[in-house]
């Protein structure tokens, strides 16, 4: 017999060392989405109508995966077979709203090399066409739209053996031509960074140090890439002497963590004090940054890392920070909602008893403000998973709190949208009894 419990929202005062305010401790409220057709990790999403797409990544095993479906109407169909395979790929919006889906790895177990080949997805016929392909093959590889050209940067098989990094490139309609001058390193899980007027963006790379040899790296140096001459100068962002970048997951794009005005949100962590997570708020304009806030690193008696990226928020002026704790069948999510006008930690929402891992899944910001999180993996690369959330942080949803044991039967059940749906497995069930109150009841 399953356990019901209700959602209890507690309120904790922050008082461990570098923790700034306080915030509210709030058990994460989440349903659980039907799972996709196929089980997969470093894969992409990216929205298509009232839908999202996930396409390509790697399968239990390790093994690429060329499918794509799409999440519509409460389910997954699976969508044309793109043309290429995308492990670890990248994604750009265009303008009319065709999605540029580019590169990955060339062989399963990560293994190989990077791919060149690049997709066109239209959301009009739901289908892909060829997008030619890159002059390189790449590998963790990020993108960014500048003036209706697609500019394609990083990866991580260069970094990965210490070679030449490799230009920078831009789609033009078909195929890629490369840019003149070369990045001073091989960039890969890096942020991309435009100035407010497009006449140039700012790579700020992964500083942890993953995949890099040598003792001739640089973490405080970023690249300046000109539009369109494509000339690259190295610059100096003092911020990134104390707090070093935390890299990007595949799927994560510039629209991700971008304020809209040449300011960006970049997750980081102290270089000498590891137990130091911040959001830095980072102006391309002027090539510098600053402390937004210090996130909170002890909670529930657990320390919480903060190995993300951040998704913003425009409507309610939130950002949030997604990172997973634990390890196997009993993984807890954390959510710190933050609020980036006035730059403190309003809310962190938690969950656990999860079987998968948030870090390696691929997440989206719905309409609604609920993060999809689909697919993942436990402890290692090669057991994929599909499974699919979404998850409510600071929701406000309405509704008394009640500590009876739910009966469903003779309620109405509706999700986080007011839409009904029926009784939740696990998650988040809001209960509407026949006298029109409400009750929220959650399946553990």
């Amino acid at each position: 017999m399953r356990k019901i419990y209700t959602l209890i929202l507690t309120l904790l005062t922050a008082t461990v060392a570098f923790a700034q305010d306080d915030f509210k401790l709030t058990t994460l409220q989440f349903e659980q989405l039907p799972s996709m057709n196929t089980a997969r990790m470093s894969h992409n999403i990216f929205p298509s109508g009232d839908g999202y797409v996930v396409i390509g990544g790697h399968t239990t095993g390790f093994s690429r995966e060329q499918s794509a479906e799409i999440f519509e109407n409460g389910a997954w169909r699976t969508l044309p077979t793109p043309h290429y395979v995308h492990d670890g790929g990248g994604t750009v919006v265009l303008d009319d709203g065709r999605v540029l889906i580019f590169g990955g790895h060339n062989g399963s177990y990560g293994t190989g090399g990077g791919d060149t080949g690049i997709d066109v997805y239209n959301p009009s016929s739901q289908t892909f066409s060829d997008g030619g392909k890159m002059q390189h093959g790449r590998a963790f590889v990020k993108g960014v739209l500048i003036d209706g050209k697609a500019y394609i940067s990083g990866d991580y098989w260069a970094a990965w053996y210490g070679s030449t990094p490799q230009p920078v490139e831009v789609w033009k309609g078909v195929g890629t031509n490369d840019l003149a001058d070369i990045p001073s390193y091989s960039f890969t899980y890096h942020y991309v960074c435009p100035k407010s007027d497009g006449s140039a963006f700012l790579m700020i790379d992964n500083a942890g140090g993953w995949y890099y040899y040598g003792d001739s790296y640089d973490p405080t140096l970023l690249d300046k890439v000109s539009v369109p001459d494509g000339t690259i100068t190295p610059i100096h962002a003092g911020i990134f002497d104390s707090w070093y970048p935390i890299g990007l997951s595949d799927y994560a794009r510039t629209t991700d963590y971008s304020l809209g005005d040449g300011r960006y949100l970049i997750g980081c962590y102290h270089h000498k004090m590891t137990e130091r997570y911040a959001v830095i708020i980072f102006d391309a304009d002027s090539e510098e940054g600053d402390v937004l806030c210090e996130l909170p690193i002890t909670i529930n008696d657990q320390t919480v890392r903060w190995t993300s990226e951040i998704l913003v928020n425009h409507q309610r002026k939130e950002a949030y920070v997604v990172t997973t704790m634990g390890d196997e069948e009993n993984y807890t999510y954390y959510i710190a909602t933050v609020d980036y006008e006035n730059g403190v930690v309003t809310e962190v929402s938690t969950a656990g008893g999860f079987s998968l891992r948030g870090s390696s899944a691929a997440l989206a910001l719905m309409p609604d403000g609920r993060i999809l999180s689909t697919g993942g993996s436990n402890s290692n690369n090669f057991d994929a998973h599909a499974a699919v959330y979404a998850f409510a942080p600071n929701s406000g949803v309405a509704g008394s709190i009640s500590d009876v044991p739910a009966d469903p039967s003779p309620s109405a059940i509706y999700n986080l949208l007011g839409q009904p749906q029926e009784a939740m497995t696990r998650g988040l069930n809001i209960v509407r009894r026949s006298d029109g109150t409400t009750r929220k009841v959650f399946v553990k």
